[in-house]
Order: structure tokens, then C-alpha cells, then sequence
């Protein structure tokens, strides 16, 4: 009877166990801090690592004439200071050694990776949970998860294309155009 019980128990356990990996939905979720998680690893190393000198020389050069956001308040300088503002930045630029360049080379691997993981994960979500749930869930965020398919690398291209050409009608012009711009390789 021992034997019984604990092959038994043996099996609902493994039993169990087979269930939950046959699900491969099961930690699949679509919130907030979901769709925040995406936009996270899809900018950031874009942001750091892999930004160039440019853009935070000028944040810097912006923020040390007295505009507190920096790039952020871009908008709202004339024509005569931007241009001021750019042309010192750029002579500012210094040369990238050639680690540096090898680090941003094995960085953007990585960054690669990423896009990839995104992408399929983006993919999965509309499968699971239908393109209207993603896109009240990015409305009520503020985000936009389908912008991580213009990163999309070319073996997923075409399965973006599909999935975006299967739900056109629920996806916005300019996101729908962007997003076909990319996977057509940037041609209309």
C-alpha cells in the first residue's frame, strides 16, 4: 500500500509538474508594468551604452545656458541658438578609440538579442491576448509596444509583416507605416 500511495503521489506530482510546462503561457501577462518592461530593455542600452556623443553634449551644453531639461527645451529655442548650440556640440565630438568602438559593437549584439526577445514577446502577446488588449493596455500606460517591431531583425521581418497586415485594421496609420516602413527595409 506504501508503494500505491507514494506512486501516487509520484505521478499528480510529475503530472503536475508536465502541466505547467506545457503551458507556455503561464507567466505570460499583459499590464502596465509589462508593456514598461518591454519599453525598458528596448531603449535602454539604446540610451546609454549605445548613444551617441552628439545628443548628450548638447543636453549638457543646453543645461549649462540655463535650460533645465536640456534637450527637453529644444523646442523652445530659436533658430539662431540651436544652430549655436549644435555646432558646438559637434566640435565637442572626439574620435572613438578602438575599444570603444569594439565595446559598442559587442553592445549592439546584445542590444540585437534583445530586439529579437521583444519582438517574439510582442508577437506572443497579440497571439494570447488579441491586438485590442494591447492596445488599451499601451492607451492606459502611455506607451507604444508595437514600436519595438522597427527594431525587429531581419528573420523576424517577415512574421512582423504578417502579424501587422493580420490586425491593420486595429493599428493606427503612422504606427502601421512606420512599423511597414521598417520591415520592407525603409522603402514604402
Amino acid at each position: 500500500m506504501n508503494c500505491n500511495y507514494h506512486c501516487l503521489a509520484l505521478f499528480l506530482t510529475l503530472s503536475f509538474l508536465s502541466c505547467q510546462h506545457e503551458n507556455p503561457n503561464a507567466n505570460l501577462r499583459l499590464d502596465c508594468d509589462s508593456v514598461k518592461e518591454i519599453a525598458a530593455r528596448d531603449q535602454d542600452l539604446r540610451k546609454t551604452k549605445l548613444a551617441g556623443q552628439f545628443y548628450p553634449l548638447v543636453d549638457s551644453i543646453m543645461k549649462s545656458k540655463g535650460y533645465a531639461r536640456g534637450l527637453g527645451d529644444a523646442s523652445s529655442i530659436d533658430t539662431e541658438l540651436k544652430s549655436e548650440i549644435w555646432n558646438e556640440a559637434t566640435s565637442l565630438e572626439r574620435p572613438l578609440s578602438r575599444k570603444e568602438l569594439n565595446d559598442i559593437d559587442a553592445t549592439w549584439k546584445i542590444q540585437k538579442g534583445i530586439d529579437s526577445l521583444n519582438t517574439l514577446h510582442i508577437i506572443r502577446l497579440i497571439e494570447v491576448f488579441g491586438i485590442d488588449s494591447l492596445n488599451t493596455i499601451d492607451s492606459e500606460c502611455g506607451k507604444n509596444s508595437l514600436l519595438v517591431f522597427v527594431h525587429c531583425p531581419d528573420g523576424l521581418k517577415n512574421k512582423v509583416f504578417e502579424v501587422v497586415e493580420n490586425n491593420k485594421d486595429a493599428i493606427d496609420d503612422d504606427r502601421y507605416n512606420h512599423i511597414t516602413w521598417h520591415v520592407n527595409g525603409g522603402e514604402n
